[in-house]
């Protein structure tokens, strides 16, 4: 929360200079602001905030995030790479304990077993020892206390991802304010292999609370697999992989700017999740009602207070089953910055009821298809030098609604050009970018040169091997961006980007992450 914080002091100051720097004015759907990363699929947040209860982390865990307990005791038996901040708790190292970042205790103390390891700083505020502070020395050995233990066959800290982990505060044109403040999970300190998951939020533009609660069971030791059943009402979008959400919030309630075409949709769901190491697959069958979200007017910014909000989609409200999996991978220790790579597929499946005056009586037993999918290549060919590459796909069949269309160009997308300037129900999209590292560099800033190419179709038109046409017909664009980076290696950026159609358009934004 502290990184967010400080993305958003620096954007505060150069907001005024850098909402609206096109050369050339672009119409009024250009992009003021811009990001990346895909939020739910590989716990994009930098940090795990918990709240008043303890907290542990089995044997066989590995914890990459900062972790930050509120009111509670951690107990660390496995490895944690992220810092550790405790307000008002205990923290407790098992001998098996590794931490390779710094830990805090205010308010209470840090007690370690022999054998832990710990690499990084270690502080201790509290009113018993005062402010201690040490330097991280690895493994040690300290006296047996005897004061707490870890039953390692039982305790394994996991957290759902069946449950989408949920911002407490966004901000959009659909839903205004949408403060969701109950995030909460029960499986007794993650000993148990029942979970029960509550959201509960509620937006104040449309008057209405959002939410959804999830009933789970694991089985085996490391939780591998997960059968579950959920309700919900909540917003849902295709449009999550062009940013983190949070930002979106930023870029609402900065520049009046929403990169997201969403509508609502209330339901419930069962499935099952297989987690085994850095793979997922989740399976799910949905029965849900669709529709709408108007569009808020009174939608409130600090800086553009007059640029015109985005239409709003157009469909009929609906009810719809569908059948839907997804497949998610990432090599160990992915960065932005390091060598590696991830990918992610969605196949989906879906029938609206027969008595939809939308789908053709001989159409009503046919089911409609809509896949996609990205793959994500980082390269490090050099020290200080990374080549980022995207390559993102998607086809359906039947697809007619606006809602479910795929589209390119704008945020996450292909920049200097105007939100989803291109529509249709298949599309492809190629982005890459050559970063020159801080290391590299020899100071606190990076600086990159990235070129991004889409184009969306209709299925009618031609197939994905017409490559002539598919190439005649795309849009492309190429630019340069510098910044600072933060402990994740993203930072405050600036772009600059011209369209390469011969067109002589330009388009400046601020980036709180890299293009994608």
């Amino acid at each position: 929360m502290y990184t967010k914080i400080k993305k958003l002091i620096i954007l505060l100051l150069f907001a005024p200079l850098l909402t609206a720097q096109n050369i050339e004015p672009l119409p009024e759907d250009s992009v003021a602001m811009e990001p990346l990363k895909s939020s739910e699929l590989y716990d994009d947040e930098s940090s795990d905030i918990k709240f008043f209860g303890d907290y542990y982390i089995g044997v066989d865990r590995t914890v990459k995030d900062n972790i930050r307990v509120i009111g509670g005791d951690l107990y660390v038996a496995g490895t944690v790479d992220g810092k550790i901040i405790v307000l008002g708790g205990d923290v407790f190292l098992e001998s098996t304990a590794v931490v390779n970042g710094q830990i805090v205790a205010i308010g209470g103390s840090i007690e370690r077993k022999p054998g832990t390891i710990v690499n990084g700083k270690i502080v201790e505020a509290s009113i018993k020892k005062g402010i201690t502070f040490s330097e991280g020395s690895g493994k040690v050995v300290v006296p047996e206390t005897g004061e707490f233990e870890l039953e390692d066959e039982y305790v394994v800290e996991k957290r759902s991802w069946v449950h989408p982990k949920v911002f407490w505060f966004v901000y959009n044109r659909n839903e205004g304010l949408l403060l969701t403040p109950f995030n909460f999970s029960w499986d007794n300190h993650g000993k148990s292999s029942f979970r029960l998951s509550l959201s509960l939020g509620y937006r104040f533009a449309t008057k209405s609370p959002a939410g959804r609660l999830t009933f789970e069971k694991s089985f085996f030791k490391h939780k591998d697999i997960v059968i579950y059943a959920s309700l919900f009402k909540q917003s849902r979008t295709d449009d999550w992989y062009r940013m983190p959400e949070w930002e979106n919030s930023l870029a609402t309630f900065l520049g009046r700017q929403d990169f997201y075409d969403r509508w609502d949709e209330s339901g419930y769901e069962c499935g099952v999740g297989l987690d085994f190491a850095r793979l997922k697959l989740k399976l799910q069958a949905v029965h849900a009602e669709q529709d709408i979200i108007s569009v808020y007017q009174d939608v409130w910014s600090l800086f553009e207070k007059d640029r015109l909000l985005r239409k709003n989609l157009s469909f009929e409200p609906m009810n719809i089953d569908y059948f839907a999996a997804s497949l998610s991978y990432q090599t160990e220790d992915y960065h932005p910055l390091t060598t590696g790579f991830a990918f992610h597929l969605n196949f989906e499946w879906y029938q609206a009821p027969s008595d939809n005056v939308e789908i053709l009586p001989e159409n009503k037993s046919k089911f409609k298809e809509r896949h996609w999918g990205f793959l994500k290549i980082n390269w490090e060919f050099s020290p200080g030098l990374v080549v980022r590459s995207q390559l993102i796909a998607g086809t359906s069949k039947g697809v007619d609604h606006e809602h479910r269309l795929f589209g390119v160009g704008g945020l996450g997308s292909v920049s200097a050009f105007p939100y989803k300037i291109q529509t249709g129900d298949q599309f492809t999209q190629a982005n890459v970018e050559l970063v020159f590292t801080p290391d590299f560099l020899e100071g606190n800033w990076f600086f990159k040169l990235f070129a991004d190419a889409g184009y969306a179709w209709w299925k009618s038109d031609h197939s994905f091997d017409d490559i002539d046409t598919i190439l005649s017909n795309g849009i492309s664009s190429a630019g340069i961006g510098i910044g600072i980076p933060d402990d994740d290696g993203c930072g405050v950026g600036f772009n600059l980007a011209r369209s390469l159609d011969g067109q002589d358009h330009w388009e400046s934004t601020v980036r709180l992450n890299f293009n994608f």
